[in-house]
């Protein structure tokens, strides 16, 4: 268990979460809070990509949106445009976002979604739909992760070195740019 789900847990079992929700529900603020995704395992485990950017397991989110719809209004576009364009979001708002159009979106996160009746927002780029191309990132983590290599480096701007994830240190990969 990590030290932030120990943390957690031991705040959780306090009742300051609880306490804290209650508080959150109650008091009006002029912000809205922002959660965004990216990616959801491959149940067979599977990655070929960049594990790093594995957000959350659908299990783990069914209990977030669980979480979210109780002490929470959530918000979609039209909430957002009207706030754009100068009326109030409702009170207590939190969005639920997704970058980048994964298909692990669609097919793990949406029916969680549907499930609780939950509003998202999807950033959908669709050139890289219309095109089936893989995003930069996505290339250089495949090869990166594939590499037989000790060491990667780039020489762009600042210059960049990887080390392989064979030497299980990929997690600590310098990205100078």
């Amino acid at each position: 268990m990590s030290k932030r789900q120990r943390v957690a847990k031991m705040l959780h079992h306090m009742g300051v979460l609880r306490a804290t929700l209650a508080l959150r529900s109650s008091v009006s603020t002029p912000r809205l809070n922002v959660l965004t995704y990216h990616r959801f395992p491959d149940p067979v485990g599977d990655e070929s990509f960049d594990d790093g950017v594995i957000d959350v397991t659908p299990e783990v989110f069914d209990r977030q949106v669980s979480c979210l719809k109780k002490h929470f209004t959530l918000v979609g576009v039209d909430e957002l445009c009207a706030f754009a364009a100068g009326k109030p979001l409702p009170p207590n708002s939190v969005a639920i976002t997704f970058d980048d159009g994964y298909l692990d979106n669609y097919v793990r996160a949406l029916p969680i979604l549907k499930r609780h009746d939950a509003k998202a927002i999807f950033f959908l780029p669709t050139a890289c739909i219309a095109e089936r191309r893989v995003y930069w990132w996505d290339r250089v983590a495949y090869i990166v992760k594939l590499s037989p290599l000790d060491t990667i480096e780039l020489e762009y701007r600042l210059g960049s070195r990887f080390r392989s994830p064979t030497a299980n240190l990929q997690s600590s990969a310098y990205c100078g740019w």
